[in-house]
This record gives C-alpha cells, structure tokens and sequence, in this order.
C-alpha cells in the first residue's frame, strides 16, 4: 500500500504539473495534485484499519 500510495503522488504530481501547469501557466499545480493525492491516501487509512 505505501509503494501504491507513493507512485501515484508523484504521477498525479508528474501529470497535473505537465498538462495543467503548463498550460494554465500554474507552476505549482503539480505540487498540490500531489498534496491532495497524498491526503486521500492517509484518510482512507485512517479510516480503514487493519485487523489482526
């Protein structure tokens, strides 16, 4: 889960700040793409723990 957690910050930070930094000339839109993508990993393990 860390691994997935971790890839998918970095690609929607990766992405967002080609495709919309870039175009909306929003320099820092790949950085908050990947705060919130990082906060709805942490959320959903807030609220889904692990039993056992």
């Amino acid at each position: 889960m860390i691994a997935l957690a971790f890839f998918a910050t970095i690609l929607a930070g990766y992405l967002t700040d080609s495709l919309i930094g870039t175009r909306f000339n929003w320099p820092d839109a790949g950085a908050i793409a990947a705060v919130a993508t990082m906060g709805c990993f942490l959320l959903w393990a807030v609220r889904h723990p692990r039993r056992g």
